[in-house]
């Protein structure tokens, strides 16, 4: 009850009672710093976060501690009622050198209050990785000085400073016929002149070591590769080149590369005819490639091309030419060899006119004359084409010639140093395709030229696919693929079956697929062709040009 006085004034006392609310754990500091060596163990303890709640209500004032952004690997861990962060997984300061941990302080309240904190963790390196060199190869010209410095060593270290450089090198089991040697900060020099054509390429096993406690090191091989220089002077060479062509006649074309032996590589020549028929060969300025003009029948050339690397003195080289053609005759007669060699270029230099010659011996003896007329690499082995002529001027038929074959392989294996491992006439004997496709026999001639080299031998011979692969799984990766503007050309077909079936696959959504013109003054055509992705068939017969399209499928009798 109030008082009243005589300044009438009244006077009351109002207590007020302040009711808790549920409020967040507050942490005493809102960001931690701290760091950790890599090495640390598990369970090290990195730091300790502290938090109050000053509710009045228990459950309130009650809290744990968690770890919820930042822990990358779940490197550290966190007691829910101390605070103390341990290391929880081993640490790797390359790979993850810092953390920013967010720390939650969450109390027990429905719903609960949260608070929050930032602890920074920087892990500290230690030497746990050995440097490695930048680079492990290099090259120096040979016949150089003594002291040529090939190059300066660097290395690289994942670790931080002191635990990188300076780094020290040295050569691991260094020989006393050891061409290089190297210094303590990383030369690398010739300790004598070194020789290309001895040793092409040196093998240094390099250590580097690092200034960390405990230091670090590691090995390498160090590659060294010898540049060339022409101080080998050029040697004549004998070169034997055979000229097949298909027909009656030689179109005319390179027929090899006639320049001299050389031990040097980097070496560039010129050759010119010193004797023999100017009219019938040439060598292009500058090149050693030799040239042949058309010629028709059979024939052998003689030639005498001086050649120089443009230093030495010229040499010359004694080139002997042979054509002969082969026809349909010799193809439909043909027997093939497989044959086993390192390389096209070893067989055609050291074994193919050992192997003509054995062969040719054996079917002598049956009155008859062979013919190797083409040459081809399947896989791993060699494939040579060859049909057997008696001197009667017939083909052998192929059975014949395979028996006889077949009964001296042996022998023809002996004379030649070469091991065969099929004798046959079916391309398909050795079932050459791949994803389950059936091979089909089908010998095409393509108009043109392979040129296949070696020291001693050329051979020249039209390209040639013996067998094609139809209806396998995912046979298309191996099917047959036509460049652009590219065209396949049949002969004038029988007009009472002339069925053509053709699968083609493309990508581009406009293409030119089949085009049949009329005669040279005619405005006839049938033309079968790709539009918008769309198979369009148009043609005229004399009145007017008609197209369907809007068809996957197109039957239509040839014209």
């Amino acid at each position: 009850m109030g008082v009243i006085t005589g300044m009438d004034v009244d006077e009351a006392l109002v207590q007020i009672s302040v009711i808790d609310m549920n409020d967040a754990p507050k942490f005493t500091s809102a960001l931690y710093l701290t760091n950790v060596t890599e090495d640390s163990v598990v369970g090290t303890s990195v730091i300790t976060v502290n938090a109050l709640d000053q509710d009045s209500i228990m459950d309130w004032n009650h809290f744990s501690f968690s770890i919820e952004n930042g822990n990358e690997n779940s490197s550290f861990a966190i007691d829910p009622f101390s605070g103390i962060i341990s290391v929880n997984a081993p640490l790797d300061r390359e790979e993850w050198p810092l953390y920013n941990l967010t720390v939650t302080a969450r109390d027990n309240g429905s719903p609960s209050a949260t608070g929050t904190t930032n602890v920074v963790v920087t892990i500290g390196d230690i030497n746990d990785n050995a440097p490695k060199l930048t680079l492990t190869e290099a090259q120096v010209k040979e016949n150089q000085p003594q002291g040529t410095i090939v190059c300066r060593l660097n290395a690289s270290d994942s670790d931080l400073p002191p635990n990188q450089g300076p780094f020290t090198y040295w050569v691991v089991k260094l020989s006393l016929w050891s061409h290089f040697s190297l210094t303590a900060d990383g030369v690398l020099f010739t300790t004598a002149p070194v020789d290309r054509e001895q040793t092409f390429l040196y093998r240094v096993l390099v250590a580097v070591r690092d200034a960390g406690i405990p230091p670090l090191s590691s090995t390498t091989t160090f590659h060294i590769s010898v540049l060339d220089e022409n101080d080998n002077p050029s040697l004549s060479r004998n070169v034997y080149i055979e000229v097949k062509y298909f027909g009656s006649s030689f179109q005319g074309g390179m027929i090899g590369n006639v320049h001299p032996e050389d031990q040097d590589t980097s070496d560039t020549f010129n050759c010119s005819i010193k004797s023999g028929p100017l009219n019938m060969f040439t060598i292009p300025n500058g090149t050693c490639e030799l040239w042949s003009s058309p010629i028709q029948g059979e024939a052998t050339y003689n030639i005498t091309v001086e050649a120089t690397d443009r230093l030495h003195f010229p040499v010359n080289n004694s080139v002997y030419v042979k054509y002969k053609g082969f026809t349909n005759a010799s193809m439909d007669s043909c027997i093939l060899f497989y044959v086993s060699s390192s390389s096209m270029e070893d067989f055609l230099s050291h074994k193919y006119l050992r192997f003509a010659k054995a062969l040719d011996s054996l079917f002598n003896l049956q009155a008859s004359k062979t013919h190797v007329f083409g040459i081809k690499l399947i896989g791993t082995e060699i494939l040579l084409l060859a049909a057997v002529k008696n001197y009667n001027g017939q083909y052998l038929s192929r059975e014949v010639a395979i028996g006889i074959s077949v009964g001296h392989k042996k022998l023809l294996e002996s004379q030649s140093n070469v091991s065969i491992s099929h004798i046959t006439s079916d391309p398909c004997f050795t079932n050459s395709c791949q994803n389950g496709a059936t091979c089909n026999k089908n010998i095409y001639i393509s108009p043109e030229s392979a040129v296949l080299e070696s020291v001693a031998v050329i051979f020249v011979s039209p390209q040639k696919e013996i067998f094609n692969c139809v209806s396998g799984v995912h046979c298309e990766e191996y099917s047959y693929g036509l460049e652009e503007l590219s065209f396949m050309e049949f002969p004038p077909l029988d007009r009472r079956s002339n069925l053509i079936s053709l699968e083609l696959a493309t990508v581009q959504r406009d293409a030119l697929l089949m085009y049949n013109p009329g005669g040279p003054s005619s405005q006839e055509f049938f033309a079968l062709e790709l539009v918008n992705g769309t198979v369009h068939l148009s043609y005229d017969l004399g009145s007017g040009p008609v197209s369907s399209g809007n068809s996957s499928t197109v039957s239509q009798p040839s014209v």
